[in-house]
Formats: C-alpha cells, sequence, structure tokens
C-alpha cells in the first residue's frame, strides 16, 4: 500500500501543525501530513488536556495531550495506516513502547 494511501479506506490528507514544546511535535516536527477519515471532532477540550496539534485550514483538533502528569496522547487519525508514508508515525509507536 505504500504511496497510495490518498484514498480509501484511508481517506483523504490534510497537514497538521503542531505546538511547540508538545510530544507531537518531537515526533513530527512543526507541520507534518496525516490521513483524514473523521466526522467527529473535538469541540470542548477536557481542562487536563491541551492541543497540540490543528488543522491549520480550520483549526479542527487534531491532537491533544494530558497536561496535569498523566501521559495521554489523543490523535484524530489513523497513524498505523501512515507508518510507512510519513514521518512521524512510526516514531509515535515507538514512543509509545519505549517510553510510555
Amino acid at each position: 500500500m505504500e504511496g497510495h494511501w490518498q484514498g480509501l479506506p484511508f481517506g483523504t490528507s490534510h497537514s497538521i501543525e503542531t505546538k511547540k514544546g508538545s510530544v507531537v511535535e518531537r515526533l513530527f516536527g512543526q507541520a507534518s501530513q496525516i490521513n483524514s477519515v473523521h466526522r467527529q471532532s473535538i469541540k470542548d477540550l477536557a481542562p487536563n488536556f491541551r492541543v497540540t496539534a490543528i488543522d491549520p485550514r480550520d483549526q479542527t483538533i487534531e491532537a491533544i495531550e494530558a497536561v496535569d502528569g498523566h501521559r495521554i496522547i489523543g490523535l484524530q487519525w489513523h497513524p498505523e495506516f501512515l507508518v510507512k508514508e510519513e514521518k512521524g508515525n512510526l516514531e509515535l509507536f515507538r514512543y509509545l513502547l519505549q517510553e510510555l
């Protein structure tokens, strides 16, 4: 499937902008491409989380991280589909296995 993630079943792709100092920025850099297959998104973020990546087109929240000492990351895309496609996705799984 390498190189073919723009079509079904992976949805479309778009860029994200990450927040400085976040784990998401460390893994994906300041910007990256993600797949987009969601129909819902976060409207009201819980107070113990911060937004760590957005869709620059419409400010949709694409990633969040806990700020209360818990090591929680939430993503709005499917990194398992993109491990071979875009920098950061394989690093994410390494992070989850080795650091969490």
